[in-house]
């Protein structure tokens, strides 16, 4: 059903990454929003890179159509983990020939791209064709990044990022306050931009019942090195060496920094107490933020932080290294504790929950009502349907 009065849109959204690969908290927006798009009756095209030789060229999944656009030969993918990572910095150049071949042949009303963390070259092709473009900014970088990211990746992205300044977007979005102040001390009019936070499937996150006792850590992330794995690790080494409750610490995700994040387990003599999951199915996720304590995340840089919602919607207290993209959304001593970069902090925070299984449970129930009330997809699908149907209008 049409909830916008009538007003379907012909839309197409760009992504780097297939949301049908198991990408990160992007692709997860782009999925829960363009199905809601297409429940109302939108008719929708998602057109992204191929990250996995599996993948079909066109794929129609709850009434969208997804076009996969190949960039490097599928033996690269098939050989080597981070080929995913050259997927995402060449699409944004091929990309561009598909896509003004699609505007030129379909006639879409509106484009929507993804700046994560730069974006595609759309709007010089919406530019071109005078086809109105929104942007998602999903996070923004100053000169610090060099010190996470290298040369190579901070420098495509602080000349990427200057499109914001020099095109004129139809509309921005961005999920939280920190990324529009960000983007307004970067010389973005504030007239331009829209907050509309991440959400989570909270019914999903509830809809098991948990055990009457739940143990242990979890964590969820992309394994490289700005998700700061290491620092929980370290941080269950610091419970060990204590000779405190030493919980089991499950790792949930993939990626190129897993032969060094198995090194440091190795190393510190956590072989029995931490597991790396890997990539695992959705319902293997739930049923392990269900069954754990604590989630745990030592995160270096977030642009929102859509994994400590999941937590928090699967009941869980969050002990989280603190960023300003949280504040929207998280007091600490009230959703979990947010520490400093340091192991020694992080595990004085997990310990003080697991310590207290009354206080867990406190402050999991609250975690549950809050996100199921503020942040599900059905909420912020509907909000960003208002503000694309509202660009047609003006």
């Amino acid at each position: 059903m049409d909830i916008m009065g009538g007003n379907q849109m012909k839309v197409l959204y760009v992504s780097k990454m297939s949301i049908l690969a198991g990408a990160g908290g992007a692709e997860q927006r782009i999925d829960r929003v363009t199905k809601r798009l297409s429940e109302s009756g939108h008719e929708v095209t998602i057109l992204c890179g191929r990250t996995d030789p599996s993948l079909d060229k066109v794929t129609v999944d709850n009434g969208r159509k997804i076009r996969h656009i190949k960039c490097i030969p599928d033996t690269i993918l098939r050989l080597n983990d981070s080929a995913f990572y050259l997927v995402f910095f060449i699409f944004p150049i091929i990309s561009v020939f598909s896509l003004t071949w699609h505007l030129l042949k379909d006639d879409f009303d509106l484009v929507v791209d993804h700046m994560t963390p730069h974006p595609t070259l759309a709007v010089i092709a919406c530019k071109i064709l005078n086809t109105p473009i929104a942007i998602v900014v999903h996070g923004f970088f100053g000169k610090e990044m060099y010190k996470t990211y290298g040369f190579i990746t901070s420098t495509i992205q602080l000349l990427a990022q200057n499109f914001l300044r020099i095109f004129e977007y139809d509309i921005i979005i961005c999920p939280t306050t920190y990324i529009k102040e960000e983007l307004i001390d970067y010389g973005v009019s504030p007239q331009d931009i829209d907050i509309i936070p991440n959400g989570v499937d909270a019914k999903e996150m509830q809809s098991s019942d948990s055990p009457n006792n739940r143990e242990g850590v979890v964590t969820i992330g992309r394994l490289t090195k700005t998700k700061g794995h290491d620092t929980v690790i370290r941080a269950i080494a610091q419970l060990q060496q204590r000779k405190e409750h030493c919980p089991q610490l499950h790792i949930i995700g993939e990626g190129p920094y897993m032969s060094e994040l198995e090194s440091l387990v190795s190393e510190l003599g956590l072989n029995d107490t931490v597991v790396l999951e890997g990539f695992v199915s959705e319902k293997r996720k739930i049923e392990l933020l269900r069954s754990s304590a604590v989630f745990a995340y030592g995160s270096k840089y977030e642009s929102f932080g859509i994994v400590l919602l999941e937590a928090m919607a699967a009941g869980l207290p969050v002990v989280a290294v603190q960023h300003p993209a949280y504040e929207d959304f998280f007091t600490s001593d009230i959703n979990g504790e947010l520490v400093d970069d340091d192991p020694d902090l992080m595990a004085e925070a997990i310990n003080k929950y697991l310590q207290d299984p009354s206080l867990c449970q406190e402050v999991g129930d609250r975690n549950m009502a809050y996100v199921r009330e503020e942040y599900s997809w059905e909420a912020i699908g509907r909000e960003t349907e208002k503000k694309l149907v509202g660009v047609l209008a003006l």
